[in-house]
């Protein structure tokens, strides 16, 4: 699985490198403008556990956020985010705050906190209590992000992120980590 999440890694940031360079003129006018509101998206690939399945592949990952910038280089949000393969669901709600350490910059780190669950629609027998099959509680949980942004156009970016999420249910983690090209708007 690490191999896989590795290779996905590599094949994404292979085919977004050539964009960096373009979308960077020396004469430094690819800086965004990033004022009030706020609304994005992520999709991307990643991997969710605890699985019953090792060899099942990699699941689908992404996320949803609206919220407004606090200031030039924080923004506040309410995000939903999640990986799910199959049957199997690790997906969160909550409130987020984002950072660019420079302004003008590209890169950016995002925390947040919330509720969320690991939901499986099979009941596995041999699994744990956290597969009951109709999970219908939520529990308290922490997401995080980081990216960097390859494309930039006056109220637009699109970047590249690598995400991962926790929720505490039932005694055991459930986690999530994913590889996802986001679009935003502000």
């Amino acid at each position: 699985m690490k191999t896989t999440m590795m290779l996905a890694a590599g094949v994404l940031a292979a085919t977004t490198a050539a964009p960096v360079s373009a979308a960077d003129p020396q004469d430094g006018s690819s800086e965004v403008s990033r004022q009030g509101f706020l609304l994005g998206f992520s999709l991307g690939a990643g991997d969710l556990g605890p699985d019953p399945c090792d060899d099942c592949g990699l699941g689908v990952g992404g996320d949803f956020h609206i919220g407004a910038m606090a200031s030039r280089e924080v923004a506040v949000m309410l995000e939903i985010t999640g990986v799910g393969r199959g049957n199997l669901v690790h997906g969160i709600v909550g409130v987020a705050a984002q950072w660019w350490p420079d302004p003008a910059g590209r890169f950016w780190l995002k925390g947040g906190v919330g509720i969320g669950s690991l939901d499986h629609d099979d009941f596995f027998p041999d699994e744990p209590d956290i597969f009951d099959g109709d999970n219908d509680y939520v529990y308290p949980s922490l997401f995080g992000a980081g990216g960097v942004e390859v494309v930039r156009a006056g109220r637009f970016t699109m970047d590249i992120q690598l995400r991962g999420a926790g929720t505490h249910q039932r005694g055991d983690w459930a986690h999530s980590v994913s590889v996802n090209v986001g679009l935003n708007w502000y």
